[in-house]
């Protein structure tokens, strides 16, 4: 058990090594032009990002001002009608009612 227990200690310790020198990082210099690059690279995704959706927003913006005229327009449309059927309504009711009281009247005499 001691034996296997070394041997599996020393092939993971090779395998670590073997991985390490693989996967070593690169020197200082490399490394900071790496994440300048990348950082550079984020910046300029992010702005663009930024650009996209404030684009977009006032698209969105124009379309909904747009809509919402339209949605004005019809309701204004709309109520007009109702409120003019209304008033010749009243009007053609206070006519049949002085007819009916002048009727009345003319029946009472």
């Amino acid at each position: 058990m001691n034996s296997n227990s070394t041997f599996y200690f020393l092939a993971g310790l090779g395998i670590g090594a073997a991985a390490g020198l693989l996967y070593a990082p690169k020197s200082g210099l490399e490394t900071r032009d790496f994440l300048k690059s990348k950082s550079e690279e984020g910046t300029r995704y992010a702005k663009q990002t930024a650009s996209d959706v404030a684009d977009l927003a006032g698209q969105k913006t124009d379309e909904l001002r747009a809509a919402a005229a339209d949605i004005f327009d019809q309701a204004t449309k709309t109520a007009k009608v109702p409120v003019e059927s209304v008033a010749s309504a009243i009007d053609a009711g206070k006519k049949a009612y002085h007819q009916a009281i002048n009727a009345t009247r003319g029946e009472a005499t």
